[in-house]
């Protein structure tokens, strides 16, 4: 935080505020994003999240001398943060694999988030100690617009959203009460047609009982 306070001309309390804001907006915009995400499907989300992500640390890094850059970039971070977060990529992974191998996959995925902040982590460090603070935030800003341009094509992402599989299935429903209707309905007209077929049977019966007669008195009038 020092070299940072001290090229950019501000207080390590107003440094601390952005990093405030930065949480607080990530914590009140998981929840959007989420509803977003379901409503018009996670790839849409991801990389409108991942490129406010990006635009996010890159103002932070060439924020010297602009009134607010500071307070804008943790708030353009903090929506970042929501929407390519675990949050959404966990209910999308949900979606998208299959039952059996569900559990399985939500573990890869959690497990490779915490093993990206375990590397992350260091990574900013080396390249603040070898570069600067400045090729730290726009290298992290890279790396949020890669999250960008993966989500745009990753085949993963072009499932159904909440909305469209509930339409499928409200349509499925509709079709199976359809087909039960006409079943019903055919039920009906055949027991509104049950007392003339049970006429017709006995009037064959009838007429092959006195068939069977006509038949038996054949031998007798020969004889």
């Amino acid at each position: 935080m020092r070299p940072l306070t001290l090229d950019l001309g501000v207080s390590a309390a107003t440094f601390g505020f952005s990093l405030a804001l930065q949480n607080i907006v990530w914590g009140l915009s998981q929840p959007v994003v989420g509803a977003l995400a379901d409503r018009h499907g996670a790839r849409p989300v991801l990389v409108g999240t991942a490129l406010l992500y990006t635009l996010g640390l890159a103002l932070m890094a060439f924020s010297g001398g602009v009134p607010g850059a500071l307070e804008l970039a943790g708030f353009l971070t903090g929506v970042g943060v929501a929407g390519t977060g675990l949050g959404v990529l966990i209910g999308t992974v949900s979606r998208a694999a299959p039952p059996e191998r569900r559990t399985q996959t939500v573990g890869v995925v959690a497990a490779a988030g915490s093993l990206g902040m375990m590397v992350l982590a260091p990574l900013g460090q080396w390249l603040i100690g070898a570069f600067s603070w400045q090729a730290a935030l726009v290298a992290f800003a890279v790396i949020a617009a890669s999250m960008a341009l993966l989500a745009a094509v990753a085949p993963i992402l072009g499932g159904d959203t909440t909305a469209d599989a509930t339409a499928r299935a409200r349509t499925g429903a509709e079709r199976a009460a359809g087909a039960v209707e006409a079943g019903l309905s055919a039920l009906a007209q055949a027991a509104q047609r049950l007392p003339a077929l049970q006429r017709e049977a006995s009037a064959i019966e009838a007429r092959l009982a006195r068939a069977s007669q006509a038949a038996d008195r054949i031998p007798a009038a020969r004889l």
